[in-house]
């Protein structure tokens, strides 16, 4: 005879390693990797894009907050280990490969400056002049530390 399954049951295999990929897999991610098979996950956070690295305790923050917000509970550490292990291997393994920046791109023509606040705006320089930018067109990441810099003239 099988057994009932229980909401006990249903939180559980929300919480492995599977049910946290099913679920990250819902939101808006895209998975790539540096030059140097480094893996990062590029991921919408309120009103904006943010690039991690994967093996990063950020992502794994995320991670557990996307968790605890839709099944009301927070996985092992276990779970979230096997669950990046698998976002890192399809970010090296089955995604394009991309340049990751700090502080600085250069991409079409155009200078990028990440100015390091909340809503990860940069700006962009060009012969025309400059302006501040939401959409940014490379992949930047932070350094621990990194402070935002002022717009103010």
């Amino acid at each position: 005879m099988g057994r009932l399954k229980t909401k006990t049951d249903t939180d559980r295999t929300n919480l492995s390693a599977t049910g946290i990929v099913k679920l990250v897999e819902k939101a808006q991610l895209k998975l790539f990797h540096s030059p140097l098979n480094e893996p990062y996950a590029t991921l919408w956070v309120k009103d904006h894009w943010e690039t991690w690295r994967i093996k990063s305790s950020t992502f794994e923050d995320w991670v557990s907050a996307m968790c605890y917000h839709h099944n009301g509970a927070v996985p092992s550490q276990k779970a979230i280990a096997e669950a990046k292990s698998t976002f890192a291997g399809r970010a090296v393994f089955g995604n394009q490969e991309e340049r990751i920046y700090v502080r600085l791109a250069s991409h079409n023509g155009a200078i990028y400056i990440d100015l390091c606040d909340d809503s990860w705006v940069a700006v962009r320089i060009t012969a025309e002049g400059w302006q501040i930018v939401s959409d940014v067109p490379v992949k930047f990441i932070r350094a621990p530390g990194m402070r935002p810099l002022s717009t103010a003239g």
